[in-house]
């Protein structure tokens, strides 16, 4: 019996006439059609391109699948034209009722039971932390150097078949997985000392490579900003010390070698790239919007502010630049980020200050010497907050000038930001990644392509469409729609300049095709909640997210409801541009969220195996903190495919 070939019984009488399905070894196929005793066109059930040869001899056990005969009966015509019409449909039932359904699995860590015991790398136990059970990190070993814990998912003993999702999906694996980051105690955040990078590993391999999403705030104990927490330096171009953030990273080589792939500050409340004019700064003394010379040009657009517009800063003479902000008042966290350089004399200090109202003047961060290159530098300002409401913040750049004799450049801002950060203890991570071929298209006429159309190609190529497809341009309204689109169940190449049918119609027109990436999205949440829950999924004005519940936002942020606005979606302040497996997609309605990566090591077999024993899944902590951290309610979603359960409906 060969793939595409037919199967002669001794008596096939009461199989049935199109669209059966069987058993013969355990193994499932289906065959088209049948004639006689013959079974026609037979192809594996889970995949109906695999090529195989077997031999079937007489006393083989050929095993029929139950299946369903529906018919329905109506009245074709009026009048004495009418007449009576039945349709009879076959359709093979499920071998699971998980089939084509999405299962979701909820662990409070009642116990360890779904987790893998003993631990990848150090220990964990489940203990009672502020009233509820959690899984606290007891112990750490070095990984790189670097304190670590990673236990792994047992996915196995739970609802969650993360083999069957992805051989039903044509071996693409796509979920959604979320837990809640607490420490014990909690005041460990307040802490000077504090650092820690805690969170999801995903893609998980048997040999330790993964992705990993991490709340983190990285030491400078080394005087490079990552390398005693998780990540080395690259090339100067890094996420920055003591400053909470997000963080997605990847290890590969066996874990032995470790990249951020993009940072998030949290959500921008502000922000001032100086191209369009004072944007409501004060300014004494000497400051001024200048344009440096092609040579020197600023991180973004040709203009920026300096103390020295003509050259040589004055002597003796205290120049700031500063302006109020009402928006940032009552933030539980905020982060204030610039670009800068700056060459001052001997003795002169360059300060960012912090004012409430007409408060006193602090001074957050000193500056003195040299720094001759763009640099962009974050500070927490979030204890600065504390117990204000509608008062204004003031932030100033401040030069003071204390020795005569200058012959140096000053002081240059650009890019000024405040964003609102992310309060840590028990929050949310909650990370969506999608295993999809991808192709690019244009021309996308005014019948939009949607999720779970089947795409062909003149040529036989064919794929099931996965998510709505990410406009990047145009609209399916204005017929010019520019974008990709992402499938699975993969069959053949799309062909670049063919049309992209569906159900017969041109649709679009393709302009490239990728066999397979990881599709990243990142969200987080909090127990408290803040302002009022809207329809807003990037902003921080969201519903709590306590312990003891799970939340799944919408799949389309189009879907996005007060009454679902539990997390914010992540839009990435920087992404890793020395990783070239990685970037962001383009996206009008989605800007700056969604990572793409074709990094092989961390995309799954693209073929059948015996047994999917990936963990898939673990949590992980890294830093001198590791041992303060516990995880709760974690959450995984995942889409069990109808593959080999109810096939397409087949009239006789």
């Amino acid at each position: 019996m060969t793939n595409g070939g037919n199967l002669t019984l001794s008596n096939a009488s009461f199989f049935p006439e199109i669209t059966g399905k069987f058993l013969i070894n355990g193994i499932a196929y289906t065959y088209a059609t049948k004639d006689g005793n013959t079974l026609e066109t037979i192809t594996d059930a889970n995949d109906p391109n695999r090529v195989f040869s077997i031999s079937v001899d007489a006393n083989t056990n050929v095993i029929l699948k139950p299946y369903l005969i529906v018919h329905s009966t109506g009245t074709v015509g009026h009048g004495d034209e009418a007449a009576g019409r039945r349709i009879v449909y076959n359709v093979p039932i499920p071998d699971s009722p998980t089939e084509g359904v999405t299962i979701e699995v909820h662990d409070p860590f009642a116990d360890k039971s779904n987790w893998k015991d003993p631990s990848i790398l150090g220990s964990h136990g489940v203990q009672t932390i502020v009233g509820d059970s959690a899984l606290k990190v007891t112990g750490t070993q070095a990984s790189g150097g670097v304190e670590s814990s990673l236990i792994g998912l047992e996915w196995s003993n739970t609802d969650a078949n993360l083999a069957s999702a992805h051989s039903l999906s044509g071996y693409f694996l796509s979920y959604g997985a979320q837990v809640k980051v607490g420490f014990d105690p909690a005041t460990y955040l307040d802490e000077n000392d504090a650092d820690y990078a805690a969170g999801l590993s995903f893609r998980l391999d048997q040999a330790n490579n993964s992705y990993g999403v991490s709340f983190m705030e990285a030491d400078n104990d080394s005087g490079t900003a990552i390398d005693n927490d998780i990540i080395p330096k690259i090339n100067g171009n890094e996420p920055l010390y003591n400053i909470p953030m997000i963080v997605l990273w990847q290890q590969t080589n066996s874990g032995s070698d470790r990249d951020w792939l993009a940072y998030s500050f949290g959500t921008e409340e502000f922000s001032d790239n100086m191209e369009s004019g004072t944007g409501g700064w004060n300014t004494t003394s000497t400051w001024a919007r200048i344009q440096p010379p092609p040579i020197d040009p600023p991180p973004s657009g040709l203009w920026c502010w300096t103390d020295s517009p003509g050259g040589d800063y004055n002597d003796f003479i205290d120049s700031n630049i500063a302006q109020g902000f009402n928006d940032i008042a009552g933030k539980s966290s905020a982060i204030l980020t610039f670009y800068h350089k700056y060459q001052f004399d001997p003795g002169d200090v360059g300060s960012v200050e912090i004012a409430i109202n007409a408060g006193p003047w602090i001074t957050l961060r000193s500056y003195t010497g040299d720094q001759l290159v763009w640099r962009k530098t974050a500070i927490d300002i979030s204890e600065h907050l504390t117990g204000i409401d509608s008062d204004v913040v003031w932030i100033m750049f401040l030069l003071d000038t204390n020795n005569d004799g200058n012959t140096n450049d000053g002081w240059f801002i650009d890019d000024v930001a405040i964003s609102a950060g992310f309060p840590v203890n028990e929050s949310t991570l909650l990370v969506r990644i999608k295993e999809a071929a991808e192709v690019s298209f244009n021309s996308g006429g005014t019948t939009p392509i949607e999720d779970g159309d089947i795409i062909t190609q003149a040529n036989g190529a064919r794929g099931t469409v996965v998510g709505n497809p990410i406009l990047s341009a145009g609209s399916w309204a204005g017929g010019n729609a520019v974008g990709i689109i992402t499938i699975n169940k993969v069959s053949g190449t799309f062909i670049s300049g063919q049309t992209i049918l569906v159900g017969g119609s041109n649709l679009a027109t393709c302009q490239g095709f990728t066999a397979r990436k990881n599709y990243i999205k990142v969200f987080y949440g909090d127990v408290t909640g803040y302002g009022t829950a809207n329809t807003d999924p990037f902003d921080i004005e969201r519903l709590a997210n306590v312990r003891n519940t799970i939340h799944w936002p919408p799949d389309e942020i189009e879907d996005w409801s007060a009454e679902r606005d539990f997390f914010t979606l992540v839009q990435w302040d920087d992404v890793n541009e020395n990783v070239a497996s990685v970037g962001i997609v383009p996206s009008v309605n989605e800007p700056g969220v969604m990572i793409h990566s074709d990094e092989s090591v961390l995309l799954t077999p693209d073929s059948a195996i015996l047994s999917y024993a990936r963990p898939e899944l673990g949590l992980h902590t890294f830093g001198h903190g590791s041992t303060n951290v516990y995880f709760d309610d974690f959450g995984l979603q995942v889409e069990i495919a109808a593959g080999s359960g109810f096939l397409t409906p087949i009239q006789e």
